[in-house]
């Protein structure tokens, strides 16, 4: 009875041990100031709409609402969706500190997020805002990958760099 006690109790421990703590070390975020992930632009929207197309022109964009619209038809909506793919890049904000022979060390995770974006009509102009989805790599105990996850708040400033991307482009717009 005693040892049965003390096998049960052994177990408990170890099973306790094993679903309480990970091997994976804890994922750490940069603090940003405020950054904005939404600008009204006083253009008219097919204006705004290539400037949208021409800052993810790199990108795969994986759907649009309305999917496909003449040049006529741009000009008579007030309101356009796009998703893009995962983009795979070396997060700027979510990191791991892990010691090497007592001495601090901090890498950088890889991450991937998608955009999605939207413009609407609105009076001045068009108003684009841009919400972004970020997963970072899990590393295990011996760096290898242990596949994607969300952690937390994406990082602010992928959402910033598209808007200043989609404003660069506008203001590079040949007149007409």
């Amino acid at each position: 009875m005693k040892l049965r006690l003390v096998a049960l109790s052994f177990s408990c421990l170890v099973i306790g041990s094993l679903a309480g703590c990970s091997s994976a070390p804890e994922v750490k975020t940069l603090a940003y100031a405020q950054l904005r992930n939404e600008q009204t632009f006083e253009t008219d929207f097919p204006a705004a709409w290539k400037a949208i197309e021409s800052a993810l022109r790199l990108t795969r964009v994986v759907s649009k609402t309305p999917a496909e619209v003449s040049p006529l038809e741009l000009k008579k909506l007030s309101q356009r969706n796009l998703e893009t793919d995962w983009i795979f890049s070396k997060s700027k904000s979510k990191y791991i500190e892990y010691q090497v022979n007592g001495f601090p060390r901090k890498t950088y995770l890889q991450n991937r997020f998608k955009y999605q974006v939207s413009a609407e009509q609105v009076l001045g102009g068009v108003k684009v805002k841009t919400t972004v989805t970020e997963e970072v790599e899990r590393l295990n105990a011996q760096g290898g990958s242990e596949g994607f996850s969300t952690t937390g708040e994406p990082d602010p400033s992928l959402a910033n760099d598209l808007i200043e991307k989609i404003s660069r482009e506008l203001n590079s717009a040949p007149a007409i």
